[in-house]
């Protein structure tokens, strides 16, 4: 099939780390690390996890363009690459981002970082673990200390989730995007298209669990980041479309409703992008990420005087690969599926919500 990857132009980024080793157990614990143009650390960063499905994506994938402009507002930004399903199943990304932040708290000060605001943002996929990080980073949970660095314990001041894949018996049976799609999006390498072929998998959920969902349906519950909330979270921003058609918006909702009841009211912000589908462009909008630097900012105590968001371009590359993927067992349906709002009036009280995104004329200066 053909497929069109897409990665980050940082050829323009002067003050960068790139393939940095953070554990020797696998050719994917590598990340990148970027630090502001000008001033001097030690500088609050935002550690990002991408998606792809759990079976694709990079540390440069393309979605990272969207983040890179924090660069000119005065964060560091660290991409951090993680196992993929084709060579481990979950929970082994959420082990590999822990053991990332646990290689950047150890080595801060070489990377002029400041480990004490230190804000998770993840992607589809990657807000997945990134939310399962939040709620059990602080008791050990869900952990291989073997991937180094066992006796650091970082610190998480805040967690930024687009689009996460909550529960996986859920998005398994509500998404109603093909796997062939699916794949030709997320640009996985050819060896585990391949591999992912061979192995027959008819979703990407059952990939990246490494069973059929409906064979183990408890497993499959256990395993779900939603219910390994116990009595930790760090204060987390979601953001997700209304007619997503890949991870439900409503599970955002409910996974939010959990933590706020079960911990405290108003740890988890939910921001509904009412009509937007899964990875739409006005998430990386000036206007979003301003909006949401902002956030950041009050979560870490830091004040700042916003200008102009930097452009970072992308690479576009087309391959085809010649790998014939499993049909797709799940039901395509046409268009796309809205959330009634009739499934969140009982619980809307129960959460914060932030409004649709700004009007051009009510953006924030310098966005």
């Amino acid at each position: 099939m053909k497929r069109t990857i897409t990665t980050v132009d940082s050829s323009g980024i002067i003050r960068k780390r790139l393939d940095v080793r953070y554990s020797d157990v696998s050719p994917n614990h590598r990340l990148d690390v970027y630090l502001p143009e000008t001033g001097n650390g030690p500088f609050p960063v935002i550690v990002f996890v991408h998606g792809g499905g759990f079976f694709g994506g990079s540390k440069d994938y393309g979605t990272l363009a969207d983040i890179l402009p924090c660069l000119s507002q005065g964060y560091a930004l660290v991409s951090v690459e993680y196992r993929l399903s084709m060579e481990a199943k979950w929970p082994v990304c959420v082990h590999d981002v822990k053991a990332a932040l646990r290689y950047l708290t150890a080595h801060a000060a070489e990377f002029e970082l400041d480990p004490e605001r230190m804000v998770l943002w993840g992607s589809s996929a990657g807000a997945g673990i990134t939310t399962a990080v939040a709620a059990t980073l602080k008791s050990g949970r869900v952990d291989d200390p073997t991937l180094g660095n066992p006796g650091v314990q970082p610190q998480v001041a805040a967690m930024v989730g687009w689009f996460p894949l909550t529960d996986w018996i859920s998005a398994a049976y509500h998404h109603n995007i093909p796997t062939e799609l699916t794949m030709a999006v997320a640009s996985p390498t050819i060896n585990d298209a391949q591999q992912y072929a061979a192995e027959g998998w008819k979703r990407v959920e059952d990939a990246a669990l490494g069973f059929a969902i409906e064979d183990d349906l408890p497993s499959a519950y256990r395993a779900s980041p939603i219910n390994m909330i116990d009595d930790e979270f760090v204060p987390s921003l979601l953001l997700h479309g209304t007619a997503d058609v890949v991870v439900p918006f409503v599970d955002t909702v409910r996974m939010a409703q959990s933590v706020n009841t079960r911990i405290r009211p108003g740890l988890v912000t939910v921001r509904p992008m009412i009509g937007e589908n899964h990875g739409a462009p006005c998430f990386g909008s000036p206007e979003n990420i301003v909006a949401t630097l902002r956030w950041i900012d009050q979560q870490i105590d830091r004040t700042h005087e916003y200008s102009e968001l930097a452009n970072v371009g992308i690479i576009r590359t087309t391959i085809d690969d010649q790998v014939e993927l499993p049909a797709d067992d799940l039901s395509v349906l046409p268009g796309l599926t809205v959330v009634p709002t009739r499934t969140l009036e009982p619980i809307r009280n129960d959460l914060e919500f932030w409004g649709p995104v700004l009007p051009p004329k009510l953006a924030p200066q310098g966005a």
